[in-house]
């Protein structure tokens, strides 16, 4: 965001997105504009869309339709800028603690020393 945008443009933008899996339609046509700053819940029962929802906006999975902008700019993949903590934690039982501490520091391009 530049600095003469002084907060009128949202942080995050979501238009038209739309999910499904299969042939089930689990996302139809959300627009949420957030501004910084600001904060959104997202609130519904198990199995409404909150978790896809999340997903797409960390760029973990990709809508079919519409699109998902950060800053800017278009968010079609992982950014290492953006985080999500899963309701059950997600460690890697192959890895040492040490390495599952400092995988999401790797993926964002942090050296050893950092």
């Amino acid at each position: 965001m530049s600095s003469s945008d002084n907060g009128t443009n949202p942080t995050l933008r979501l238009q038209g997105v739309g999910k499904w899996f299969g042939s089930l339609q689990v996302l139809d046509d959300i627009d949420i504009d957030v501004k910084t700053q600001e904060i959104l819940t997202v609130l519904g029962p198990s199995g409404c869309g909150k978790t896809t929802l999340l997903r797409i906006v960390n760029g973990l999975i990709l809508c079919e339709r519409g699109e998902v902008s950060f800053k800017g700019e278009l968010v079609d993949g992982p950014r290492p800028e953006m985080a999500m903590v899963f309701q059950n934690f997600g460690l890697f039982p192959w890895k040492r603690l040490d390495q599952n501490i400092g995988y999401a520091l790797k993926i964002q391009g942090k050296e050893k020393g950092e």
